[in-house]
């Protein structure tokens, strides 16, 4: 490779770099941005509060095209020690109430996972946790 080339090869490259922002897609309002929303821990088998943590604000769409949104983490209480208990709380978007029970969550990252969720207060869903630590 000669010097002309090689110069030509990184010209391009650094101004596909500096352009790449100017040209990049703005973030649906509402998404999360910055490594965070990159890297997300995978869903399926990885169940822990660690990795549920991350998840907080993010959407989830069942078969039906119901839009869930995790809206937060609760604590259970527990007696014992060696045990992590905690409740998520999913945000129902459907004007009418969406029924409790094994549903198929769909992530915007193409993720799936079932989860048994639970009636709660109006436009609330419960998924209960319970894992040896």
């Amino acid at each position: 490779m000669n010097k002309r080339d090689w110069m030509a090869g990184a010209g391009a490259g650094a101004l596909a770099a500096a352009c790449a922002p100017a040209f990049a897609r703005p973030a649906p309002a509402g998404a999360s941005t910055g490594p965070r929303a990159r890297r997300l821990p995978p869903l399926e088998g990885h169940q822990d509060r660690a990795a549920w943590l991350r998840y907080l604000g993010q959407s989830f769409r069942t078969r039906s095209g119901t839009l869930l949104r995790l809206a937060r983490l609760d604590e259970v209480p527990v007696s014992s020690a060696g045990v992590d208990q905690f409740r998520l709380v999913f945000e129902v978007s459907a004007a009418a109430g969406f029924p409790g029970g094994l549903h198929v969550l769909q992530h915007a990252s193409g993720q799936r996972l079932t989860l048994l969720l639970d009636d709660a207060a109006a436009g609330e869903l419960h998924a209960h946790f319970s894992l040896l630590a």
